[in-house]
């Protein structure tokens, strides 16, 4: 029965005359991969990170969407430029995509405060497409629909970002703001199936967010109230709300609602002492329930983040 809902879910997702996909991964509560979603935050407080991530969503679903990242973004330049990338492997039932990206911010001064700070990120990247047709189960085989199939299909793509932060460098001592836009998949683009025998396509269709928060500092600790709101064509939109908690150098927790009432929970631990210097190790978890939709069945999702921090 699991096998049939993930079958029906992947149906609902790919398999149209013009397929529409989960081009863009769900973003993350833990924060460390947000540049891949808005390039102006690649290395937005000055320090370089490096890791990984994973996220399974679903537990319990065959073909249920799942992500690995690897990821680096560096700041060059007397910090006003920052450098990044990040290899991505998203699968959704027969559905792949791998993606190389580099990113690209630079900072400057706004001027509406005495230390405030804008920034104009860029990111370009390539994505490798492939649908395995030949493993779907479909109600009707003569249905052209069904026999959709892109076979290592690849395509480049650009972004921009920009990000407004109230301070050049988060302190304990004052409330920093933050808001921010990005536009996804400039390059909009028809990929057709490599099978002559289907009108089916991939069509990649432009995505755009925005964010907008505080850090709230109190004795050594923050906390993060933040909005993410995404749009992708024809009219989806959709929001996450956060509510992070920071102790330096220690731990964090947080927790998110997300529109299709997606709950999340997250933790992590900081060490600090012995890491490579003054370099910081960050290992988190997170878990997610989805209360609407997938309620009646086993809807958790799982996520994990490994990353290091080191201050230049």
């Amino acid at each position: 029965m699991q096998n049939l809902n993930a079958v029906y879910i992947c149906c609902a997702l790919f398999l149209s005359t013009t397929l529409g996909a989960q081009q863009l991964p769900y973003r993350s509560p833990m924060g460390s991969t947000d540049f891949i979603y808005n390039p102006g935050l690649t290395s937005a407080e000055d320090f370089m990170e490096f890791g990984a991530f994973y996220r399974q969503q679903w537990l319990g679903f065959s073909g249920a969407p799942a992500t690995a990242q690897a990821f680096i973004h560096v700041p060059a330049i007397h910090r006003k430029l920052s450098l990044g990338g990040f290899l991505q492997h998203d699968e959704v039932g027969q559905f792949t995509t791998n993606s190389l990206a580099l990113t690209y911010a630079y900072k400057m001064e706004l001027g509406l405060r005495s230390d405030d700070q804008i920034t104009f990120g860029l990111s370009t990247s390539f994505q490798q497409y492939q649908f395995a047709a030949n493993r779907a189960v479909v109600a009707d085989a003569d249905d052209p629909q069904a026999i959709v199939d892109f076979n290592n299909v690849g395509r480049f793509n650009a972004g921009f970002g920009m990000v407004y932060t109230s301070h050049y460098r988060f302190d304990y001592d004052e409330t920093w703001f933050f808001f921010g836009l990005a536009a996804n998949q400039l390059i909009r683009s028809k990929i057709p199936s490599s099978s002559a025998n289907t009108i089916g396509h991939l069509n990649r269709v432009f995505a755009a967010n925005t964010f907008v928060g505080f850090r709230i500092p109190y004795d050594f600790s923050y906390l993060e109230p933040s909005i993410w709101l995404h749009f992708s064509e024809p009219n989806l939109l959709g929001y996450s709300i956060n509510l992070n908690y920071e102790l330096e150098d220690t731990f964090w927790t947080g927790v998110s609602y997300a529109s299709g009432g997606q709950v999340s929970l997250q933790a992590g631990v900081i060490l600090k002492d012995g890491i490579l210097q003054d370099g910081k190790l960050r290992i988190g978890i997170l878990g997610g329930y989805n209360l609407q939709q997938l309620a009646s069945n086993n809807s958790f999702g799982l996520e994990c983040l490994l990353g290091y921090r080191f201050n230049l």
